[in-house]
């Protein structure tokens, strides 16, 4: 079992560094003003796909629900919710049937986050992992890809839709019971 754990934490340090180097994302920014607005945007955008794990993560639904503009969509697999409140429905279900307590939280690690903006609008591609606790530790449940489009809404970064696609889905109980 431990052995999983840290075969996962290999797995997701092989992923960081596959990421496209800092040079060449940096040489695609315009001169001046513009690509220092473009940076500060990235950063926020970066910060709120963070954001939407650490909201789950700590069961503030409502906060992760506003992530989402009015017309906001969250998509994955047949699942589709549409606007904050939709979304607040969707995942107050999710939650439902999730573990909580000293020991028994699940967590996301989000990686390999590209973000293109283009004015008030932008796309964003990213990896995550989600964890569940197991009898020796965290083991990976599920991981993926998060493929987003964002619009500002008065000033601030919303998710127009994330779509979110299943790489690789263990069973947790699965998982705990043994390879």
């Amino acid at each position: 079992m431990r052995g999983a754990f840290w075969k996962s934490i290999a797995v997701a340090g092989a992923m960081l560094t596959a990421a496209p180097p800092a040079q060449a994302e940096l040489q695609r920014l315009p001169a001046g003003e513009a690509g220092l607005q473009e940076l500060l945007d990235r950063e926020e955008i970066r910060l709120l796909l963070l954001e939407y794990g650490r909201a789950f993560d700590e069961r503030r639904l409502e906060d992760y629900a506003a992530l989402f503009a009015e017309n906001g969509e969250w998509v994955g697999g047949p699942t589709v919710a549409k606007g904050p409140a939709e979304v607040l429905e969707m995942v107050t279900r999710v939650v439902a049937d999730l573990p909580t307590g000293p020991g028994k939280r699940n967590f996301h690690v989000m990686t390999n986050m590209m973000i293109d903006v283009e004015g008030d609008s932008a796309t964003a591609w990213s990896r995550y992992t989600f964890y569940m606790p197991g009898a020796e530790g965290p083991v990976p449940v599920v991981s993926g890809v998060y493929d987003d489009r964002l619009i500002r809404v008065d000033g601030q970064w919303k998710f127009l839709r994330r779509q979110l696609t299943a790489d690789v889905a263990v069973g947790h109980q699965q998982e705990e019971a043994g390879d």
